[in-house]
């Protein structure tokens, strides 16, 4: 594809645990680039929010680069805090970058751990 993004859960049985968001473009794209997390439930609906909505944009640093790639890096804490103010059933969860509303990628299907670790949930081909 054009685009990878990756995730990385740093310190995760810390109290400063972080979440580190990266978009990268592999080939020529022209557009805005917005992150965003879908919240999948169990019927398979999901309700998606972008970083801007979930007010994720205050709390995290984002380091762009001239091709539209970017980084972000935000506490755990502050995503876990945003969840519970919106009252969105926490199940399962992927993080998505949106181009005009539509979804350039999708990152795996992850769940939190009973002590708030990314789990990825296992799927198919994606072992």
């Amino acid at each position: 594809g054009k685009f990878r993004l990756s995730i990385t859960d740093h310190n995760p049985k810390q109290d400063d645990a972080s979440l580190k968001i990266k978009f990268r473009v592999l080939s020529s794209f022209e557009g805005d680039a917005v992150p965003a997390v879908e919240f999948i439930s169990k019927k398979s609906e999901f309700e998606r929010f972008t970083f801007e909505e979930m007010n994720l944009e205050h709390t995290l640093s984002k380091t762009s680069e001239a091709d539209g790639s970017w980084d972000f890096i935000f506490e755990k804490r502050d995503f876990l805090k945003v969840i519970r103010e919106k009252e969105i059933k926490l199940n399962r969860f992927r993080f998505v970058v949106l181009s005009n509303g539509i979804p350039l990628i999708k990152s795996h299907v992850f769940v939190f751990s009973s002590r708030f670790m990314l789990i990825i949930i296992e799927r198919g081909k994606h072992n």
